[in-house]
């Protein structure tokens, strides 16, 4: 089928360009060019080959690092190498640090923190013998690697033990345990205890986690010099690592078969098999994102640490969590740099006085555009004010930088005559310089073809450069600005005006200019970048990485601020018949127009389709039944053509989502209006997803016949949403969102005149299950009561939050307060029922204390009052015994 008429100039010119500008941005993302060599880089192991470093085989395994731009080679691992030491020594890119990188980071050593490939430590101790005190342990033979999670659980040793433990630097050959040469052997839960039982070895654990020792492990660390002058790669490095580590879970037999494959190692394929299932519970833990470094639980970590003396009291002071984990947004600045910020604190831009979209200055003198959108931002992250020109036109921009008293060209093109006075950065926007004339003007595949004839240029702007250089045959026409030009094409001054596509676009919207089309690409881009000027060779690197900071999301939506595609959301019914004509007169006109205008109109067709897949188009017919889609909503949805072509619509919507809604909707599209706004899809694979949707009526002779509709996908909007009001650990709801809707939740039962419950409960002795287990079973233990309440409160208006550490609140409308109680007290013998074993507590397992507050009625709403009452009746219910539930009917 036709997926859409022929556009008017100003359509199609904007579906051009957002086609190329995201084909910009795409481009971008790797931290070389297609054309470009891969990136070498190092990354030294700690230790020798197995699943430990899974994520990092799996990215070269499926060419991550180079789909990144990145050639990695994993160093391995030799007696007496720290990985940490070969980053310092700048003798490998990246390492694999065990958790006492925290401390070399609190010491002041120069290491950015990229990523923890295991959110906790799997290292033990292994023991010939059982340990029931740590005395036992006196003087005992410790062979371990560094690993602070092992040193702080020796201190705990020496602390009661009568001899001081001997620590024995690491072989890496278990043999010294097996053969008793150490009394205690650092080893991970994830290796050695299976290759021990393998050969029959007797072996105890000791595992510091117990003791409520807490630590990451396979901390990916870089030189903070590296990180600071290629944050680029490092981010990629991050990213792809990731995503291996994504794939080494899903498929760890094809990674096992490439380890043993591509690299010498030490155990057969069942053991690292037997490894990558253990491997799993380390490295991605429920609602706990892969990679994940948290800066609260690393500040922990060097607290125990300055506690247990290995950094000072002044370190643990001076020691600040988010600067030593790498974000790609940091901006990592030498110290001449920061003292050129210090000593530079407003830093003055050529601005080209009138070149929308890009920049212009307004009537108040103000500067506005995407480069005015982009200094905006970086100047927050410089601290500095960038103050633009009063420059009246281009040329006298251009001037003022040249003689110095202009430090940054905010957007410019990096010719060959501005070189010679100007560095520039990496372009930040890249688009083509095209050919705009009359309609009845054929496409213009060589520019030769344009000998002798008049084309308009903005005058001292580089495609005037670049046009009488190369085709000095062409007489050129300059103008002063794209829109004096278009003019001069409509009043036949001048043949064609050649330009940027992007201002060309802005001005024919802006301006409502007809009878105008593109009929020549020169083939060359307008890659627009910062300048700055030759005499302060510190402003171009501070420029680069302020520039880098920027990422994808802003970009993007600095392009829409600019280049909303507007014209379907705002097309009336006039307007649409208007466009049906013309479509119709095309079509006429196609039966013998020229073979150019076919070779015209098949470029057209092209971008068209291009603007469908990047927005996930559909076309459906009056029924509701899809007629045609684009092959990315086929990505998206997870579907086969087969599978979607003549489906009604609704199918992928979301079951959650409310149907008679959606058939409103459809029913308000089939009566010639538009509509925007946000869905839920579900796809044939059973994923869902949140999209944006624009749905359009198609006319024809009057009457709608179809709707288009476009997508955008906000999943990952929507996410970040959910993170926001949503506990990391339990995905309950957490204290924010719950004072966000506890007064709205009261006024609405006060309006309805309906009853009002909530409860507060809370787990007993929770700490000592800390203490006795470890706090990775406390938090296993809490997702379990979570869970548990998730399930049995289930009702449509039951809500729940975790409030902090084992508190939890649940609020809803029951029909009695005996409802409500009888409902509470199944809650508290299914907790007792899970025989969670807590032997410090009076009831050897765990249980639960609740404070419940009932109201039949809320005349008088007060957040705080109700608040404190429920807080009351749970810290009575403690008071009681515990294990019990205190209540009271009042409001």
């Amino acid at each position: 089928m036709q997926l859409a008429p022929f556009p008017p100039i100003f359509l199609y010119l904007s579906l051009c360009f957002s086609v190329l500008f995201s084909a910009s941005i795409l481009a971008e993302e790797s931290p070389v060019s297609k054309n470009s060599a891969l990136v070498p880089v190092s990354v030294q192991l700690s230790w020798q080959h197995q699943f430990e470093f899974a994520g990092f085989y799996a990215a070269i395994q499926q060419g991550y690092y180079r789909q990144a731009g990145l050639d990695v080679t994993l160093k391995a691992w030799q007696p007496g190498i720290l990985a940490t030491d070969e980053v310092l020594a700048k003798r490998a890119d990246f390492g694999v640090g065990y958790s006492s990188v925290v401390i070399d980071a609190a010491k002041g050593k120069p290491l950015d923190l990229v990523m923890a490939s295991f959110q906790y430590s799997p290292m033990i101790l292994l023991s010939h013998t059982p340990i029931e005190h740590l005395q036992q342990l006196s003087g005992a033979k410790v062979m371990h690697y560094g690993d602070v999670l092992i040193k702080t659980f020796i201190k705990r040793i020496n602390e009661v033990a009568h001899l001081p433990v001997k620590m024995l630097s690491p072989t890496g050959n278990l043999q010294d345990f097996i053969d008793k040469k150490v009394d205690l052997y650092a080893a991970f839960q994830t290796n050695e205890p299976y290759r021990l039982r393998q050969k029959g070895v007797e072996f105890y654990e000791i595992d510091p986690k117990s003791f409520g020792i807490q630590s990451y492990s396979d901390i990916l660390v870089t030189h903070h010099d590296f990180a600071a002058n290629h944050s680029q790669i490092v981010a990629a490095m991050r990213e792809a690592t990731i995503l291996g580590w994504q794939y080494a879970l899903q498929h760890p037999v094809a990674v096992v078969d490439y380890i043993l494959e591509h690299y010498p190692v030490n155990k057969d394929r069942q053991a690292l098999l037997a490894e990558a299932e253990m491997t799993k519970r380390f490295v991605k833990l429920e609602n706990i994102a892969i990679g994940n470094l948290n800066p609260l639980k690393i500040m922990a970590q060097a607290l125990e640490a300055q506690q247990h003396g290995f950094i000072s009291k002044q370190q643990l002071q001076d020691f600040d969590a988010h600067k030593v984990i790498f974000e790609s947004h940091n901006l990592y600045l030498t110290d001449a740099e920061s003292k050129f910020l210090r000593e530079n604190p407003v830093i003055k831009v050529g601005v080209d006085p009138s070149w929308e979209p890009f920049e212009y200055i307004d009537d108040k003198g103000k500067w506005h555009g995407i480069s005015a959108d982009y200094f905006q931002l970086m100047g927050q992250r410089l601290g500095v004010v960038f103050e633009p020109s009063r420059a009246a036109t281009w040329n006298q921009v251009l001037m003022d930088a040249q003689s110095g008293e202009t430090q940054v060209l905010s957007c410019a093109v990096a010719s060959p005559e501005r070189q010679k006075f100007m560095n520039f950065t990496d372009p930040y926007l890249s688009f083509p310089m095209v050919l705009v004339a009359e309609q009845s003007v054929s496409y213009v595949e060589d520019y030769h073809l344009l000998k002798g004839k008049t084309i308009a240029v903005p005058k001292g702007y580089w495609a005037q450069e670049w046009l009488e250089t190369n085709y000095p045959e062409i007489n050129t026409l300059p103008v002063a600005s794209v829109t004096e030009g278009l003019y001069a094409v409509m009043h036949k001054k001048a043949f064609a005006f050649s330009g940027n596509l992007a201002s060309i676009n802005f001005a024919i919207k802006r301006e409502g200019l007809n009878g105008l089309r593109v009929v020549g690409d020169s083939g060359i881009r307008f890659d627009l970048a910062i300048g700055t000027t030759d005499k302060e060779p510190e402003l171009l690197s501070i420029m680069q990485k302020a520039l880098a900071s920027i990422d994808e999301t802003q970009r993007n939506n600095i392009y829409k601020k600019w280049f909303q595609l507007e014209v379907l959301n705002t097309t009336d019914h006039g307007t649409l018949i208007k466009v049906i004509l013309a479509s119709i007169l095309i079509a006429s006109v196609l039966l013998w127009l020229s073979w150019w205008f076919y070779q015209q109109k098949r470029r057209q067709s092209l971008y068209i389709n291009r603007i469908n897949e990047l927005s996930f188009a559909t076309y459906t017919d009056a029924s509701g039944a899809i007629q045609w889609a684009s092959n990315s909503f086929m990505a998206l949805v997870g579907c086969k053509k087969s599978d979607v072509i003549g489906q009604l619509h609704q199918k992928f919507i979301h079951p959650e989502e409310d149907p008679e809604l959606y058939e409103k909707v459809f029913a308000t599209i089939l009566q010639g209006k538009t509509f925007s706004g946000e869905v839920r899809s579900i796809g044939c694979n059973g994923k869902d997803s949140w999209v944006a949707i624009t749905m359009v009526p198609e006319f024809k002779y009057g009457k709608v016949v179809g709707v288009w509709t476009t997508r955008v996908d906000i999943t990952d909007k929507v996410k970040l949403k959910e993170v926001a009001i949503r506990d990391a650990l339990t995905g309950l709801y957490n204290r924010r969102q719950l004072n966000e809707l506890f007064e709205p939740l009261l006024h609405k039962a006060e309006r309805n005149k309906s009853p009002f419950a909530i409860a507060m409960f809370d787990i007993d002795y929770f700490k000592r299950i800390n203490d006795q287990y470890g706090h990775q079973q406390g938090d296993e233990v809490l997702v379990q009561v979570a869970g548990l309440a998730t399930r049995h409160f289930c009702r449509a208006n039951d809500m729940l939050f975790r409030v902090g550490g084992e508190e939890f609140v649940l609020i809803g409308d029951y029909e009695s307060e005996s409802a409500f109680l009888k409902h509470l007290e199944r809650f508290r013998e299914l907790v007792a029922g899970l025989n969670i074993e807590n032997a410090m507590s009076p009831y050897k397992v765990m249980t639960v204390s609740i404070g419940a507050l009932y109201c039949n009625k809320v005349s008088e709403v007060d957040t705080t009052y109700t608040y404190s009452v429920i807080d009351r009746l749970l810290y009575q219910a403690k008071e009681e015994g515990r294990n019990c539930i205190v209540s009271e009917q009042q409001c």
